[in-house]
């Protein structure tokens, strides 16, 4: 590159993260071009920020991605950038430090992405031509600026999640109508969802989960009608749901309401989102019955799964197709955990034969398994536990071919375990403990792999793995029944142990499968926003 001198845009990227390459250069070699523009991606250029580019002082486009850097940026680098710089990149590395204070040194700057690194201090201000702003996954701190919109009204996308930031989101959102995404989950946020956000027409994604938002959700959200995700999650929201969410946001293909204070009823508008394939509603108050109307929700119903779905996660897992594979495998899922809810369970559910995840644990629900439940034949993950439910485990249980984890604990169920949950090869987790389940447990393989505390808490069912032996076995040393109540949370700790995409998801669906929709959503839009 000695003899380069009229080199103007430099591209150096690899397909892979694990930075085979190497870009080494002389500490101290002054190069003799003036870049214009300079792409480094998936290589080593750090740990320090390299000397040769501090001196680079007529960029306009800049892309420093996942290339090793752990040091802090000198402030002079950004004091001699030109006012020209349209795009600035630094993701994915370990760059610590405070950024320049002066606000709107760079009026021409489109995108800004300084996410996955270690910068400290109040969020950078620095162009009203900003389109996109992704901050995510740092250490700013501070609140969001009282004139945010006013600063910025061109931005369409925000990622301020996992910082420090705290107060209220500032209610100055009246102009800005580009709007497409705002995430600002996993901070420390307080307060109300502001008002003038029903301003924000084209808004997509809305992420406000993991901070302490209060309140109830504000009618003027209803205008945002192009909503297909939004993540309320994880805070104190409480009141009645409103009813228009199932009329309003016809495109919702996403809701996460999970471990609030909503309570009331479940309305039979919520049946009335026809693209919705994740609906988790647990850890609230909600009260009354399992809606009967579910198999209104028509995306997740044979023939109209995926289709919406799958074309959203196409565009945003573009080159990550296990991790895309793995989600449209599982991308289908109802999680009412944790709430008040009474009565059985519709029969209608089993019209839902694209169902694949089911959680109604930790309510009050009555009545039998009945065999209309085992027509869910893409159903992989069942948890009933923690009700009142009683009866028998249908025999046609073992049509559930694909059923990977099943929970039937704490409830009162009987009768002997059927011989064909032996036929069940995928079926990973099995829990039917404190029940009254009595007879030897079915022979087989699959049913002897589970740990003994999958069904301790029957006294009258005997044979391995349990630690009761049954009379007719040739060891007649017997160990006595586990009695008593086992901690609440015995649940959580079985399954946290566990791999895959099903580690505490038995529990909360939202917990990990969602967890892991949303970062994967949020993290590739991002990408493909930045591709050159």
């Amino acid at each position: 590159m000695v003899n380069l001198r009229s080199l103007e845009n430099f591209k150096l990227t690899t397909d892979s993260s694990n930075h085979s390459l190497i870009f080494n250069v002389p500490v101290k070699w002054v190069p003799p071009f003036k870049l214009k523009s300079i792409q480094l991606e998936n290589c080593i250029v750090g740990p320090s920020f390299p000397a040769w580019l501090q001196v680079q002082n007529q960029l306009t486009s800049v892309t420093l991605r996942n290339v090793g850097i752990s040091d802090t940026i000198p402030g002079e680098w950004f004091s001699n950038l030109p006012s020209e710089l349209t795009f600035l990149v630094l993701s994915s590395n370990q760059i610590t430090g405070k950024l320049p204070s002066q606000q709107l040194k760079f009026p021409r700057l489109s995108t800004i992405d300084l996410s996955s690194n270690k910068f400290e201090g109040p969020l950078p201000m620095w162009s009203t031509n900003a389109s996109i702003l992704y901050l995510q996954d740092n250490k700013f701190s501070g609140s969001i600026p009282e004139n945010f919109g006013k600063l910025m009204p061109r931005l369409q996308k925000v990622y301020l999640s996992q910082n420090q930031l705290v107060g209220e989101i500032p209610d100055c959102w009246y102009h800005s109508f580009m709007f497409w995404a705002i995430d600002v989950s996993n901070n420390s946020l307080t307060g109300k969802i502001p008002a003038s956000f029903g301003s924000l027409r084209s808004l997509s994604i809305l992420l406000l989960s993991s901070n302490r938002f209060d309140g109830e959700i504000p009618a003027s959200l209803q205008n945002c009608t192009g909503l297909t995700s939004m993540d309320l999650g994880k805070n104190r929201f409480s009141g009645v749901l409103p009813s228009w969410i199932g009329t309003k946001f016809q495109s919702l293909f996403m809701l996460n309401l999970q471990l609030n204070s909503f309570s009331g009823p479940i309305f039979p508008q919520f049946c009335s989102l026809p693209n919705l394939h994740i609906l988790d509603l647990s850890g609230n108050k909600f009260s009354g019955t399992v809606p009967k109307c579910l198999p209104n929700l028509t995306a997740m119903v044979e023939g109209r799964s995926g289709e919406v779905f799958e074309q959203l996660l196409l565009v945003a897992m573009k080159g990550r197709k296990m991790e895309l594979d793995a989600i449209l495998a599982n991308g289908n899922g109802i999680n009412l955990s944790g709430n008040n809810l009474t009565g059985n369970i519709p029969g209608e559910i089993t019209k839902l034969s694209a169902l694949r995840i089911l959680n109604l644990s930790r309510n009050q629900l009555s009545g039998e398994i009945t065999n209309e439940m085992t027509k869910l034949l893409s159903l992989r993950v069942l948890n009933l536990s923690s009700n009142h439910i009683s009866g028998a485990i249908p025999e046609k249980i073992g049509d559930l071919k694909v059923l990977e984890t099943l929970d039937l604990s704490h409830n009162q169920l009987s009768g002997e375990i059927p011989a064909t949950l032996s036929s069940l090869t995928f079926l990973t987790h099995l829990i039917v403990s404190y029940n009254n389940f009595s007879g030897k447990i079915p022979a087989g393989r699959q049913l002897q792999t589970f740990d003994a505390s999958s069904y301790q808490g029957n006294p009258f069912l005997c044979g391995f793995p349990s630690r009761v032996k049954c009379p007719t076995e040739s060891i007649t040393t017997t160990a006595p029944p586990t009695t008593g109540t086992e901690p609440e949370d015995e649940e959580d700790e079985i399954f946290e142990l566990g791999t895959g995409l099903y580690v505490s998801i038995v529990l909360g669906f939202g917990f990990g499968f969602l967890g892991l929709c949303v970062t994967l959503l949020r993290k590739e839009f991002r990408k493909k926003d930045i591709e050159w």
